[in-house]
Formats: C-alpha cells, sequence, structure tokens
C-alpha cells in the first residue's frame, strides 16, 4: 500500500476520480484496467494515480491496487502516466482496441539506496553477543552526550538530555537503587582501544559522581564516533576490570567536509565544526572542536558549566595488503569550568567554582603478516592527565564553634569562634594514568577445525598528584564535623595492576551445522608485588562464548564466565577519621565566678585508621542465552541474563570505643590559672565508615528488540523493544541501628540480622516507527516508551534482634530472652515499603532529520509532546516537555 501523501491529497484523488467518472461515464467506449504493484515486493499499491498525458482523464488505484481508467470513443492512441510518492514515475504507450487487463510493476525509489539504519542492531557474526550502534543512528537522535546513545537499548528509559548533571553509565539495570552503584562502577568504556577509567579520581564536586561513579559520559564527543559496540553478556578476555559490561566505541578518521553544527534545547547549547582530510595516500587526520553550556535550568547557573573539547586523530597504513602496518595516533583535550556560580539561600552567600583541565594521548597501531602463523599484533599505549580546581566560599553564621588545635589524644583548649565569617576552601586534584596493552592473534587448521588464538597482556598505572583539600583551620568549612582533616593527594600510593589473557576461538561444524566455541582465561593481579604475589588480590577469570547456527534463519548463543573489579583509589587507601570529644565546655551566665569567661572548652582529639585490610575484590559471575531468528529482512533478537556481583564496594560499619576524660572547671584565673577537676570517664562507640564489600547485588531478565524491514507501501520500518529487569541487593552483614552511642555500664547495643535490601522490577516496552524518504534525506522516527509493570520492595529481614552488645561483648539472643520482654524496647517499627504498581506510563517521543540541499541538514526533537505527567503516590512521573534543534553546515 502506498500512504506517502496526506490523507488530503489521497482525498482529493478520490474526489477527481468520482468527478473524471460521472462527466465521462456517459460518452466512454474504451475502459483500461488492470492492478499495479511494487515491482520488488509485489504487494499492491493504493493511491497511485493513473492519468492521460494531456491529463484530461485520471483515476486512482483502490485498495486492491486496481484502476478503471474510462477513455471515449474518440481516442484510439494514449499514453497513460502512473505517478506515487516514494516511486518512480512510469508511463506505457496504449493502442486501441486496449488490453483488458494491464499489470503495471512500479519501482520503489529507495531500493536503489543504501538503508539508513537509525536503532541499535545486534551483530549475526560474532561469537559474543554484541549490539552495534552506528553513526547514523547516533546523528539521527541528536545525541547530545552518550548519555543518548544508550537509551536505543533494551530496557534502557528514555530521559529529557541534561548536560548539567553527573551522567554514569549503566547497563541491564533498574536505576532506582541508590545503593547499587556497582553496576556503574563495573561498566568498561574502551575508545579506539583505550581502557577510560576513573580510580584515581579523588576529588567530586557538584559536578562529579560519588567515590564509586564511573567515567562522566557528558566527555564523550558523540559528533566524532564512528560506530558503537556493546557488550552486555560475557566479554573476550581482551576486556578486563568490569562487572557489569563493556563499551567499545570507534572514532571517525576519513576524508569529510569542514561542518558547523549548532544544537540548542531549553538548558543546553552546543557548537562544534570539524575537518577531515586525505593528507597521503593511505593517510588521513581529523580534527574538531566543540564548545558546550549547560545549566540545570533556564533561571539558574547553579550546577551549570561550560566546557570546550578539541580532538585531533591521525591515521595512516603502510604496506600491501595483508602484510600492512596501520597506526593510529590521537590527542584529546577539554577544559571545563563554571565560571562564578553565586547562590543566595536563607540570607547565606556563597561562591562556588570548579575548573578542570584534561589531556589524553594515545597511539596504537595493528600489523599483518602474510602467510605467517601469527596473522596479526595489536599495541595501545595512551596516557592522560587531568588538573582539577575547585573553590568554594560561604559565610557561616558562627555561635561559639570550637576549633581543636591540639595534638591527637592530648587535652587542650580549643579555639572560639563566634562571629560571622567566610571559609575559603581550596580542592586540588590531579589523577594521572599510564596504560600499556598488547596482543597478539594466530591462526590454525585442521580438517575438522579452524582456531583463532589471541595471547595478550596489559599493565595499568594510575595515582593522583594533587595536594588535596585545604583551607584555613581557623574559619572551617565544617561547621559541626571535624572528622576530615587536610591530606595531600599525592600521598596516596598508586594504583598498578596487570593482566595475562589467552583465548581460542574454535569453529568447527556440527550436524553440518557452523559452530563457533570462544574460551578464554584472563590472569589480573591487583596492586602487584611480584609476578604472582599481591598486596591486594589476584584472579582467574575463565570465560565461554558459544554461537550455534540451527537453522539458516535460527541462531544461538551461550555465554557464562567470572569477571572482576579494581577497587578506586579512595577504598584501598581511604582518609583516617577525627574525632574531636569535649572533655569541659562551661558557658558563663550558668557560672557566679565573674574569674570565668563566657565560654571555655577543652577538647581531646582521636583519630582512626580507616584501612580495611579484609576488603575484597568485586567479582561478577555471568550467564546469558540468545537466540537471534531471520525471516527475510526482519529479524528478532531475545536474550535471558543473569549476573551476580559477589563483594559489592560500600561503606561498612566498624565499631570503635573511646574513652573520654570529663571534668568540671574549678576556677579560671588570670593570676593563678586554671584548675579542673576530673570526675568521671565515659565511653563513647564510635561507628565509622570504612571501605569495605557491602552487599551482593543480582541483574537479571529478559530483553527483546525486533526489526521489523521497510514496508515499502508506507516508506516505513519498526524497531520494536522490550525487557524485563529485576534489580535486587543484600547487604552482608549484621545491622546496628545506632552511629553513635554513649557507653555506660549495662547498656545494650542491639543487633539485627544481616540480608537487608531491596528488589526492584520493571517492564517496558519501547515501539519506534522510522518514516523515511530517502531521495530528499528525510527521517521522522516516533517512540512510544511504556512503562507496563514497576515495582519495588524493601526487604527488611527480621526487626527482632538477634544478638546485641554489652560492655563491649557480642551475646545472642534466645527465645527465652524474647518471651521475657527484656527487648520489647528493641524491636524495630515496621518501616517496610509496601510495594505499589502504579498503571501503566506512556511517553510519547519525536525525532526529525532533513537535509536541505547537499550542504545543509536540519533536526528537531520533542520529548513528552504530549505533556502526559500523571501523579502517583504524590510524585509526578514523566519528564517535563522537551525540545531541541540542530542544524548542521557542510563547505
Amino acid at each position: 500500500m502506498c500512504f506517502n501523501r496526506t490523507s488530503a491529497n489521497f482525498l482529493k484523488r478520490i474526489l477527481v476520480f468520482v468527478f473524471i467518472t460521472l462527466l465521462s461515464g456517459f460518452v466512454t467506449a474504451g475502459t483500461i484496467k488492470g492492478v499495479i504493484c511494487d515491482k520488488i515486493s509485489k504487494e499492491t499499491i493504493t493511491g497511485v494515480l493513473v492519468y492521460t498525458s494531456d491529463q484530461k482523464y485520471s483515476c486512482v488505484s483502490n485498495f486492491k491496487g486496481e484502476f478503471y481508467l474510462d477513455l471515449p470513443t474518440v481516442i484510439n492512441r494514449v499514453k497513460v502516466y502512473f505517478s506515487c510518492l516514494g516511486y518512480k514515475k512510469y508511463e506505457v504507450n496504449l493502442v486501441a482496441p486496449f488490453p483488458e487487463q494491464i499489470q503495471i510493476y512500479l519501482e520503489n525509489e529507495l531500493q536503489a539506496i543504501n538503508e539508513v539504519v537509525v536503532t541499535a542492531e545486534k551483530s549475526v557474526t560474532s561469537v559474543e553477543n554484541v549490539t552495534v550502534i552506528k553513526k547514523d543512528a547516533i546523528k539521527h537522535i541528536q545525541a547530545f552526550s552518550f548519555a543518548d546513545v544508550l537509551e536505543l537499548l533494551p530496557g534502557k528509559l528514555i530521559q529529557s538530555p541534561s548536560m548539567a548533571n553527573y551522567q554514569a553509565p549503566s547497563l541491564r539495570e533498574v536505576k532506582t537503587n541508590p545503593l547499587n552503584t556497582m553496576n556503574s562502577l563495573g561498566t568498561s568504556i574502551r575508545i579506539d582501544g583505550a581502557d577510560i577509567s576513573n580510580n584515581a579520581s579523588l576529588n567530586k564536586g557538584k559536578f562529579e559522581g560519588n567515590s564509586l561513579s564511573s567515567i562522566d559520559m557528558r566527555d564523550i564527543s558523540t559528533d566524532d564516533i564512528e560506530s558503537v559496540e556493546i557488550i552486555q553478556g560475557v566479554p573476550s578476555v581482551k576486556y578486563g576490570d568490569l562487572t557489569s559490561g563493556t563499551i567499545l566505541i570507534k572514532s571517525k578518521v576519513k576524508d569529510s567536509p569542514f561542518v558547523l553544527k549548532s544544537r540548542l534545547n531549553p538548558t543546553t547549547e552546543q557548537f562544534r565544526f570539524g575537518k577531515g582530510w586525505n593528507v597521503a595516500e593511505k593517510s588521513q587526520v581529523n580534527t574538531s572542536m566543540q564548545f558546550t553550556r549547560a545549566r540545570s535550568s533556564l533561571r539558574s547557573a547553579v550546577n551549570g558549566y561550560k566546557k570546550i573539547l578539541g580532538m585531533a586523530l591521525w591515521q595512516r597504513e603502510f604496506g600491501e595488503v595483508g602484510n600492512s602496518f596501520k597506526m593510529f595516533s590521537k590527542l584529546n583535550t577539554s577544559y571545563q569550568f563554571s565560571g562564578d556560580i553565586h547562590d543566595v539561600d536563607k540570607g547565606i552567600e556563597s561562591l562556588y567554582r570548579n575548573n578542570k583541565f584534561y589531556v589524553f594521548v594515545q597511539n596504537s597501531g595493528v600489523k599483518r603478516f602474510k602467510n605467517s602463523f601469527v596473522s596479526k599484533l595489536n599495541y595501545n599505549v595512551n596516557a592522560n592527565y587531568s588538573d582539577k580546581e575547585v573553590y568554594d566560599r560561604e559565610t557561616v553564621a558562627s555561635d561559639n564553634i570550637f576549633i581543636p588545635v591540639g595534638e591527637i589524644g592530648v587535652l587542650t583548649p580549643a579555639k572560639r569562634i563566634k562571629t560571622l565569617y567566610d571559609y575559603e576552601l581550596h580542592e586540588d586534584s590531579r589523577p594521572f594514568s599510564f596504560k600499556v596493552s598488547a596482543d597478539v592473534e594466530a591462526g590454525l587448521e585442521s580438517r575438522h577445525f579452524k582456531h583463532r588464538f589471541l595471547f595478550g597482556f596489559n599493565y595499568v598505572y594510575e595515582k593522583n598528584l594533587g595536594k588535596g583539600t585545604y583551607y584555613d583551620r581557623e574559619r572551617p568549612p565544617y561547621v559541626q564535623d571535624h572528622k576530615k582533616r587536610i591530606r595531600p593527594m599525592d600521598s596516596y600510593p598508586a594504583l598498578r595492576r596487570y593482566a595475562l589473557f589467552a583465548e581460542d576461538k574454535i569453529s568447527t561444524k556440527l550436524f553440518s551445522k557452523d559452530l563457533r566455541i570462544q574460551l578464554g582465561l584472563r590472569f589480573s593481579n591487583f596492586q602487584p608485588s611480584g609476578l604472582w604475589k599481591t598486596d591486594f588480590a589476584t584472579i582467574l577469570e575463565p570465560r565461554v562464548n558459544v554461537s550455534y547456527v540451527i537453522t539458516d534463519k535460527l541462531k544461538f548463543r551461550a555465554a557464562c564466565g567470572v569477571t572482576s573489579r579494581s577497587a578506586p583509589l579512595s577504598m584501598l587507601s581511604p582518609n583516617p577519621v577525627y574525632f574531636d570529644e569535649s572533655n569541659i565546655r562551661v558557658r558563663g551566665e550558668q557560672e557566679t565566678d565573674p574569674n570565668v569567661p563566657d565560654v571555655i572548652a577543652y577538647t581531646t582529639t582521636f583519630l582512626f585508621n580507616t584501612n580495611n585490610p579484609e576488603l575484597e575484590l568485586a567479582k561478577a559471575i555471568k550467564q546469558e542465552y540468545s537466540i537471534y531468528y531471520q525471516l527475510g529482512k526482519h529479524n528478532l533478537s531475545l536474550s535471558f541474563f543473569n549476573a551476580v556481583t559477589q563483594n559489592a564496594y560500600g561503606s561498612v560499619a566498624r565499631d570503635v570505643y573511646t574513652p573520654v576524660d570529663k571534668y568540671r572547671m574549678i576556677y579560671n584565673d588570670p593570676v593563678k590559672g586554671t584548675h579542673m577537676e576530673h570526675y568521671e570517664t565515659r565511653t563513647f562507640m564510635q561507628r565509622l565508615n570504612v571501605p569495605g564489600n557491602k552487599y551482593e547485588s543480582r541483574d537479571r531478565g529478559v530483553d527483546l528488540s525486533i526489526n521489523i524491514a521497510r514496508i515499502n507501501a508506507i516508506n516505513t520500518y519498526f524497531n520494536i523493544t522490550g525487557s524485563f529487569f529485576e534489580s535486587s541487593t543484600k547487604e552482608l552483614r549484621d545491622y546496628i541501628s545506632y552511629e553513635r552511642l554513649l557507653v555506660t555500664p549495662g547498656t545494650i547495643i542491639p543487633i539485627y540480622t544481616k540480608g537487608r535490601g531491596s528488589k526492584d522490577q520493571r517492564f517496558s516496552t519501547k515501539v519506534r516507527a522510522i518514516y523515511t524518504i530517502a531521495p530528499i534525506d528525510f527521517i521522522l522516527s516516533m517512540t512510544m516508551q511504556t512503562i507496563w509493570y514497576s515495582k519495588s520492595k524493601y526487604n527488611q529481614t527480621s526487626r527482632t534482634p538477634v544478638a546485641y552488645i554489652q560492655n563491649r561483648k557480642r551475646q545472642e539472643i534466645t527465645e527465652a530472652d524474647l518471651k521475657s520482654g527484656r527487648f520489647d524496647e528493641y524491636i524495630l517499627p515496621d518501616n517496610r515499603y509496601t510495594p505499589s504498581s502504579p498503571p501503566p506510563l506512556f511517553l510519547f517521543n519525536m525525532k526529525l532529520t532533513k537535509s536541505i540541499g547537499e550542504n545543509v541538514e536540519f533536526a528537531f526533537n520533542a520529548n513528552n509532546f504530549f505533556y502526559h505527567r500523571p501523579i502517583h503516590n504524590k510524585s509526578v512521573r514523566n519528564p517535563k516537555l522537551y525540545f531541541g534543534g540542530e542544524l548542521t553546515i557542510k563547505l
């Protein structure tokens, strides 16, 4: 069917047909009738305009593709035209007597033009379950940052783009549980073969994530991407330091015109220019420069920033085909700055500034060998360095604040601040990393088997060279919390790790069908003290991928394996914690002695080491099963997965006991001096937050992707994705509800069973209809996202304590103890979250790209253009109406 014109034009054709029929029906002597079909698909075409060369007689094909053209008796020879938008015009010469019926085949104008794919596709050739996103899809979705690109994956919810907030990657997760940060930390991002990590970034500002954050996806320019491959299941052993998945990004390096691009939306402006050259035979250079300005809203500059990003790529190939050497070099640099951000809240003025300079250099190469056991040698050397400076100034309303100035464990007078003052905080962070990797590929064939071997290693060195956080101790930023002290970041040790890996890809036949098996083993050493010795952890990671072609249309994949993720530097070498305990604090109005000042205080500072020797390596055990079915140009992919992350990182509690001597003031005289009297010693239990393996997480579910090839009659193809994800966490330690407790003789500290956690589930679908008119480069996609089911459940395990601490000793609670009622006051309230299933939620988006001539392209997008924002449990669902535009000029 052909619905390429508007319904109004279609009605006009019908009216013209009826009108001509009424006028000429009484004088016709012949009727030309027939059926009109698509030349390739043989489908009938509706709404084709059929008319004579003088345009006096015409008709329109009906819903069966049939047409009836009535002519008067005076016509013996006629030229008839067949016209429909999206098809080439067709003409036929007819001589009376006319045939009883003719068959007309129209050629679709799009059939001779390459298909423009603007969806994520599954790789058919890879042994691993790989999702491929090409530059045309990235271009059409008008991605501001790489976070927008990931929305093409099944299960990823569409959000309104915002460059004002930190954007961490995540794969196959219900992103509702703030405890589960391992999905982000465990997602590996590799750009042109270089592993991009954030392990040595110790300093976090208003634009950064937490200590377990991965790469900020705003730092990845989407305009320089040629393609993206995403392995959400079990990757090759070549890829390590991950628990979630691997994202492989390939940059564009080719001759291209000078391009000016401008993107605008309500909160972000982005401008870019770039150019590619063929500088010599088999040699290309690409350069680009991009400026981004972002803010959280039009009315506020808070959480806003500006960023300049530049990139230069060079690539050259030497030698002949099959025995060549290709070298790739890259330079990335960026400067991010916020400017002076002023914020006035409740009469307190603050000034915030965040600047960051970043530089990345890389050199990699591929050497191919002809007629040799070793077919390819790959290497990659890269280094990056950033210099981040944060300045924070705020006016503090002081009311008898005491600043400890003494040594650790020594009773010392505290300095008193009683006035308004401005504190100034400086943060200096300079993370540096150096990474090198190399591998060789070799081949071996026998009568029934083909082997492709891979052997390689990689080494990573990361360290922070910054000064750390510093401020005037007499004007501290922490008014009520003096637990932190200055620690230069260059005092942190370096992070080091290396890995050795080997892999065999076996190809053979099973029942005359292709069977491929990928067997790999990776050995990783984190903080090595020798080749096999370590100061932290070593691990063996076996991985298996199997691919079997059941029929020519059906392919099956299965995978299982182990992956691991290093702890970041902030966890391997955490800051110590300081507690400032007050030994005496006297207010003058409570004393009658005029020699006692208004306020006098003595404190003792205690220092606690927060290193955790029990910290273990986080690892994931992953399983995945998938099928790929292809019927003609249509295809379906269905995957089942289960991933358990053990020893997930987080903050865990450690109990320490602090005895504090208490004094009362006898007198404080300028002549006699100060005299205090000790009257008791109190013991405080301090709960320190130390790095540890806090919980175990599980991500499991199923995702589906269906691609329906273009239906020529309407020039539209469809992409349907769906997923059911379940993310759950379970704490690995017993729960104690108190954070800080004064311990007196007989005090009971209740302990509750471990296993607290949460479970989040979501079933969602996305249906995308992509309408294309290739001759005029017009693409319109409409997306309907539906959250059919969403549920969260909090697991409190037990409200009743199972043990208690008394006089620093743990004792178990018996059944008799519970019956006695002795522990009734320690039964926790029922805080379990009552699961609620909100009604289905719909979101409608639209994206349009259009070329105007050969040198101008225009794009527009609208998110939630129906402004559907229902309220459930007093919360507004769906983002606000969001729109943006893009203009590209090629010179």
